[in-house]
């Protein structure tokens, strides 16, 4: 189940106006724990990687999640 609600998206990037979303925001888009978003990421490589924005600061890029939504 994939929720396209824009209600999710965290926030934007001063960069070409990318929006980003936490891990539960991923989590909730795809209807399954938080931790399987972390799963996903080391188990499925077609899976996008998160950006880091610091060391406790992990965002996924909408588009990317988008982009590997429509290659399934």
């Amino acid at each position: 189940m994939i929720n396209n609600s824009s209600d999710h998206v965290e926030g934007s990037s001063p960069f070409l106006g990318e929006k980003y979303l936490r891990d539960v925001h991923v989590a909730d888009r795809y209807g399954w724990h938080r931790m399987t978003t972390w799963r996903r990421v080391k188990t499925d490589h077609t899976f996008p990687k998160p950006k880091r924005f610091g060391p406790r600061c992990s965002r996924w890029a909408l588009s990317e999640l988008l982009a590997w939504e429509n290659s399934k």
